[in-house]
């Protein structure tokens, strides 16, 4: 009978363990998760960001060029 309450004590430490083991890998994965979607959120803005700096250096390039085209016109 000790044995076989002592065999249910470490049963159930085993799965109070085993317990604590998958809450910590699931926190873990939580946290990796959350990092993962605030760097993926920050490569975004700075894609957003590359992609309006790139709009107004063609804008600047468009304008440069229209006012060489106006130039070439007065001077011919």
């Amino acid at each position: 009978m000790e044995e076989r309450i002592r065999n249910l004590e470490n049963f159930a430490q085993l799965s109070a363990r085993m317990t604590e083991l998958i809450e910590s890998s699931q926190r873990r994965m939580e946290e990796r998760q959350r990092r993962m979607e605030e760097d993926n959120r920050r490569m975004e803005d700075d894609q957003r960001r590359r992609d309006d700096l790139m709009q107004q250096i063609l804008q600047s390039v468009a304008v440069m060029q229209a006012e060489i085209v106006r130039i070439d016109e007065t001077h011919s």
